[in-house]
């Protein structure tokens, strides 16, 4: 006879004022702990990196009252977010699951004039019992607040990670891909109706000499590809790290404009206060070389007009790290923070060590895109990131999460790789 399974809440007050959540901290760790508690993660088949503890605890922590919002930090993107719950599944006195819901204010899309309501976050053991319950559960409290449109699942929204992994799992997930058990797509499947896929891919130098050489042999009046930009004032140049909090305004902007299109579902502009977290973020891991800025010359007051975004996959580092130092598993308390601070760290210092000695074999594109159309520039910025790459000692790249909608994405990077993973974000009737 299976056991009953209990949903639990965890915030106090999910119908915030002025988005001050509360949730207490024992709370969040129990949420984010359930990551390590699934059996499916710890089989010798799966590719999950588990990520740094510290922080999973500031990006899911949503109580921005002091001193939380110090430590470990509140993420600013639940400042625009008008409803919030966290949910635990019990069953057995065991935690075997959760879910997270909540509708975001600044989220909206052209064909729907009402709220649209998110799931997220969701981890669950093997079990179709709890993951519906867990699922129907979230689906019932948003409609209670009378949203038109429910999608998920998904880390926040596009800026994030968006999707459930539905196919790819022999393939290691680099740096913020998402990477689940392959029942979780059986769960959402069961209750929901697909909305779109988010690829990742996978390349590697054999298979982008040939667009890199195309590119390369590209003249137009005798000028190369990238003299002709020159020419018109455009040029590619690599950021100045020292110059990256100064530089971030304009890149905000880019980003902000490049990714507000149909093209890209679940994407939403980032804040001021989001971006600076994300620019805090790259600085820990930017290379230089790997990090470039399209200029138009010719204007005065803005020139940045594109820019692309390659990070070293630290997923490589976290492996070797937990290989070497196995049987990690958060508990809950102070002193088990010191424990998973003593994880962060050690990873941290490898991250800096490889970064080093150009030591990382795989890089993942974060961000790639421009404001402008140039014919060519496009091309010209793919084939700047893979030189770059290339020099630096990087091996093979991925391109990701591009939204299936996103042709102009698409289709230059079947040429130049083939997908590796897929993800797939579910509507909920």
């Amino acid at each position: 006879m299976n056991e009953l399974v209990t949903i639990i809440p965890l915030l106090k007050n999910p119908n915030a004022k002025n988005h001050t959540f509360r949730l207490s901290f024992r709370s969040l760790q129990k949420f984010i702990n359930l990551t390590w508690q699934i059996p499916a993660y710890k089989n010798h088949e799966s590719k999950k990196n588990m990520p740094l503890y510290i922080q999973e605890l500031s990006d899911l922590n949503p109580d921005s009252r002091f001193p939380k919002n110090l430590f470990p930090g509140s993420n600013p993107f639940f400042r625009h977010v008008r409803f919030l719950q966290y949910f635990l599944a019990l069953q057995n006195e065991q935690t075997v699951g959760r879910i997270a819901v909540y509708i975001d204010t600044t989220y909206h899309e052209p064909d729907t004039k009402g709220e649209i309501g998110w799931i997220g976050l969701f981890e669950c053991i093997e079990s179709k019992e709890v993951a519906h319950k867990l699922i129907q559960t979230a689906i019932n409290l948003l409609k209670c607040q009378g949203v038109e449109k429910i999608i998920g699942p998904a880390r926040f929204n596009a800026n994030g990670e968006v999707g459930v992994t539905i196919d790819g799992f022999h393939h290691h997930p680099m740096f913020m891909e998402p990477y689940h058990p392959p029942y979780y797509q059986e769960y959402f499947e069961a209750i929901g109706k697909k909305e779109n896929d988010w690829y990742a891919f996978h390349i590697e130098h054999k298979e982008v000499e040939s667009y890199a050489n195309r590119a390369n042999s590209i003249r137009r009046n005798g000028l190369t590809l990238e003299e002709k930009m020159k020419e018109n004032g455009i040029i590619i140049r690599s950021v100045k790290l020292k110059k990256l909090v100064s530089e971030s305004e304009k890149i905000k902007f880019i980003y902000n404009t490049a990714w507000d299109t149909k093209e890209h579902p679940q994407f939403e502009k980032m804040t001021d206060a989001e971006f600076k977290s994300l620019v805090s973020a790259l600085v820990l891991l930017a290379v230089e070389s790997l990090i470039l800025i399209v200029e138009d010359r010719t204007k005065k007051d803005n020139p940045v007009v594109g820019m692309s975004v390659l990070l070293p996959d630290i997923n490589e580092a976290i492996e070797i790290y937990d290989a070497k130092h196995p049987g990690f598993r958060p508990g809950i308390g102070c002193y088990p923070i010191l424990r998973s601070l003593k994880r962060d760290l050690g990873i941290v210092r490898l991250v800096k060590k490889m970064i080093r000695n150009q030591s990382f074999h795989g890089a993942r594109v974060v961000i790639l895109g421009t404001i402008i159309k140039k014919t060519g520039l496009d091309a010209l910025l793919y084939l700047k990131c893979y030189e770059n790459a290339k020099r630096y000692g990087i091996q093979f790249g991925s391109g990701s999460q591009i939204a299936d909608t996103n042709l102009e994405m698409v289709n230059p990077l079947q040429r130049m790789g083939h997908i590796s993973l897929t993800w797939r974000i579910y509507k909920f009737e």
